[in-house]
């Protein structure tokens, strides 16, 4: 099981690598060749999809691997089934968005953008579905090879279109042709594993999956508002005349070190995708061995969330002055306020899992709705004073909130879990 576990997360954290590197080196183009209002036009671009595609995505993956976890057969129905419902959902999402859009008080510019980078919530949910079968079979280094290559191609479109002299438009939509040529990628490799991509819909999984995915679905969204809400009040608000800066070169400021801050998340994220079937398994065969699991990973993580967040706050300034340079030294305190605050999110994933595997996720809606409440409303009165500085520390306490309530129905899904099995 460990070794299992290890060899699944280093094939993701290498991935993820090669990934960085070479998102390091597209970030470090455009802030050089746009500068600090062109990047932060390319952040918003990135980031209402990315707002969008958590409804495409909706937990679907989490609720499927509980049910195939233990039974082969039924993995390439799902696998298909879940694939038609992310389709279907993210065309809708993507006429959603468009509308969206045309209603926000931005240049016509920014606008054509968002809506060319609007396809990044198809690629995204292809690609999240591939890893559905990639998780079953703990083959996350396969998951690596399409990751890889759609970054490669990706970064190769982006040096492409800027000595060709093209906008910055041009460069989040090079994300939508690496994101197509990484599902085409895994879904190959998918059916070297033996399972066929068929795309058809079996409405009693598609019933199943859906029904189990809501309290997932609700969490995923008010998390990703979460992540996502400040830099759209920063792009939208009044922000404080100290700054002198105008929206744009806000979000820019802010979205620059938020980067680094996500770089980091991946470790628990990727490290949960190879646990949870674990989890899953564990709890089947004795719950005392999942609470041995649990305990040893939320120590783990714990620890390496202490290592990163003193490594970020050290490390701030080269970091920023690498990706930015200096245009943008305000971002090095953003980047230190978030380094502060980064192990709590290390704590918060293994605990919510736990939380799944003992199928009492109708209690995570709730926890995340809370916290985005709480996060939301303090930056609305917020960012009038203190700018993108109360966003960046509003990002982790909002988080230690969270961490607080997951911890809180964690303990009570572990008693009433004990006390039915004890019946």
């Amino acid at each position: 099981m460990a070794k299992s576990i290890t060899y699944n997360t280093l094939a993701q954290l290498t991935a993820k690598l090669v990934s960085m590197s070479l998102t390091i080196l597209a970030t470090v183009l455009i802030t050089r060749y746009f500068g600090r209002a062109g990047y932060g036009e390319f952040s918003l671009m990135q980031a209402l999809p990315a707002l969008f595609f958590i409804l495409a995505d909706f937990g679907l993956n989490t609720t499927a691997l509980k049910i195939i976890s233990t039974r082969k057969e039924l993995v390439e129905n799902h696998y298909n089934t879940v694939l038609y419902l992310r389709l279907a959902t993210s065309c809708g999402l993507i006429l959603l968005l468009g509308l969206v859009t045309l209603l926000l008080p931005y240049s016509t510019f920014l606008k054509s953008g968002i809506l060319l980078s609007a396809l990044l919530i198809l690629t995204q949910a292809l690609y999240s579905t591939t890893n559905l079968v990639f998780q079953y079979a703990r083959r996350y280094d396969l998951s690596a090879v399409g990751y890889v290559a759609g970054s490669i191609v990706t970064i190769g479109f982006i040096v492409l279109w800027i000595l060709s002299g093209l906008d910055v438009r041009y460069m989040s939509f090079a994300y939508v042709l690496g994101g197509i040529v990484t599902f085409a990628v895994n879904a190959k490799l998918i059916s070297r594993l033996g399972y066929r991509l068929k795309l058809y819909l079996n409405p009693a999984i598609a019933k199943t999956v859906l029904y189990g995915s809501i309290p997932l679905g609700i969490m995923f969204v008010f998390s990703q508002i979460n992540f996502k809400a400040d830099a759209l009040l920063l792009s939208l608000m009044k922000l404080p005349p100290w700054l002198q800066l105008s929206n744009i070169e806000a979000v820019a400021t802010y979205s620059l070190p938020y980067k680094v801050f996500e770089v980091a998340l991946v470790v628990p994220t990727f490290f949960m995708n190879s646990v949870f079937p674990v989890f899953v398994q564990k709890l089947a065969a004795n719950p005392q061995e999942l609470k041995k699991v649990y305990l040893k990973t939320l120590k783990l993580l714990g620890g390496l969330g202490l290592c990163a967040s003193l490594g970020s706050f050290v490390l701030a300034p080269l970091l920023i002055r690498l990706l930015g340079g200096s245009g943008f030294d305000q971002s090095v305190t953003v980047l230190r306020i978030l380094s502060v605050g980064l192990a709590v999110f290390f704590l918060s994933q293994p605990t919510a899992y736990l939380i799944v595997t003992l199928d009492k996720q109708r209690y995570l809606p709730l926890v995340y709705v809370i916290g985005s409440i709480f996060n939301v409303s303090l930056n609305l009165v917020l960012i009038p004073q203190y700018g993108f500085y109360a966003s960046a520390f509003l990002t982790w306490i909002s988080e230690l909130v969270i961490l607080a309530l997951l911890g809180y129905f964690a303990r009570k899904a572990w008693k009433d879990y004990l006390y039915a099995s004890r019946s």
